[in-house]
């Protein structure tokens, strides 16, 4: 062989190796490419960011007049930083689930990109229920359902929000949750969850009543043990624990409505006048604190669950104490004033090393009612709307 031969041979075999190289350097790019893309598609592109001191307010507005957006404009300025636009209805539409009695989302998509203009960090939900609202209609899957809300909203809202209630009627359907509406609101949260949306709830305190073990699927109940009002018949005997013991990483804000009527709170505030409100709010929250943030529920008081009685979580970082504004302020619906409550706040904060997440109040439109701000009073000391929150991004 020539030199000639060798070295054109020599060329030959370093240009295939070349080619061999740079074939499995694109192949392996490739896959890498691909495998990366397969991974962007299952990312999370919602992934929804919850401030961290939550000031949570709900709205009756149907986002159809400017006054009416207006009042939630002027909340959100206060300190409202999570905005819940109740109620929506899924119901049974010719064989098919469908949305109603929602705002006009047209509008409200609108107006929520305006207002994040200037309040870049309000997160914006929507609530199933509502007070003598339907439940929801398990002629459907929880997938089913759920599909349909996120066709329906889940480009506008952030999340959703579970606020099932109870009706007038002692013995309507309303005041029983049958186990399929309860795991369906679990299973919908989950997929929530899944797609990164917020997913709040509002149980009234009978719902997850932090003072009792004792576990029913109705709300036509009693408060056996609180010498008032035995003919309120509309309490529950914690409902919504079973939702939080099954699927507690679904749930991101428990707001315990203490407002309920004749409830706990106001018996001893109010009634027994045996506690001051901060007192109150301290005790309260640090019964929860001190059993290891939560509680137990026997849940085989019902045997149809097929669940094991279980200790059910309330972390300090998901609970938001449930306040009334100016429409309260009597025997059966508890006010509690502003001051009061940040009396409560800086001493579970200060003295105990104790912070929860912060307040949930119902509502807006009652802002200003008797001279009540209660979202400017919460936000005075809790500090959730600040100069510098107008600028923070949702996502």
């Amino acid at each position: 062989m020539s030199i000639y031969d060798y070295s054109f041979s020599h060329r030959r075999f370093i240009s295939y190796l070349v080619v061999v190289v740079v074939a499995l350097v694109l192949t392996g790019f490739s896959s890498a490419v691909n495998g990366a893309m397969a991974s962007c598609s299952n990312v999370n592109i919602n992934n929804k960011i919850i401030p961290e001191r939550v000031i949570k307010g709900y709205t009756t507005s149907r986002a159809d007049s400017e006054d009416s957006l207006q009042k939630v404009t002027r909340a959100v300025r206060n300190g409202v930083n999570v905005v819940v636009w109740a109620f929506i209805r899924l119901v049974n539409d010719n064989g098919r689930p469908a949305i109603e009695h929602g705002p006009n989302l047209e509008r409200l998509s609108q107006y929520i990109n305006e207002l994040s203009l200037e309040f870049g960090d309000t997160l914006h939900l929507v609530s199933f229920g509502g007070w003598n609202g339907p439940h929801l209609n398990t002629d459907f899957s929880p997938r089913e359902m759920y599909d349909t809300w996120k066709e329906y909203g889940g480009d506008v809202f952030d999340g959703i929000d579970w606020d099932l209630e109870g009706e007038d009627t002692v013995d309507g359907p309303g005041n029983y949750f049958t186990l399929e509406v309860l795991d369906a609101m679990g299973e919908m949260s989950q997929f929530a969850k899944n797609d990164g949306y917020i997913v709040t709830m509002a149980p009234a305190e009978s719902y997850v009543d932090v003072s009792t073990s004792r576990f029913s699927r109705y709300v036509n109940l009693t408060y056996a043990e609180d010498k008032w009002h035995q003919d309120f018949t509309y309490h529950g005997a914690n409902v919504y624990a079973y939702v939080l013991a099954k699927w507690p990483d679904a749930i991101d804000l428990i707001s315990i409505q203490l407002y309920e009527g004749y409830s706990h709170a106001s018996y001893e505030i109010n009634h027994l006048k045996s506690k001051s409100p901060s007192k109150y709010l301290i005790d309260y929250v640090m019964s929860i604190k001190s059993k290891g943030e939560g509680y137990v529920v026997n849940f085989e008081d019902d045997k149809s669950l097929n669940l094991k009685n279980s200790f059910v979580k309330i972390p300090m970082n998901k609970l938001l104490i449930g306040l009334a504004n100016g429409w309260a302020g009597n025997d059966k619906f508890l006010y509690i004033d502003a001051a009061d409550v940040g009396v409560a706040y800086n001493e579970l904060k200060e003295r105990h090393g104790c912070e929860i997440r912060g307040f949930m109040f119902w509502v807006i439109e009652e802002e200003g009612a008797k001279n009540i701000d209660l979202a400017k009073g919460l936000n005075s000391f809790l500090r959730s709307r600040t100069s510098s929150s107008s600028s923070t991004s949702t996502t």
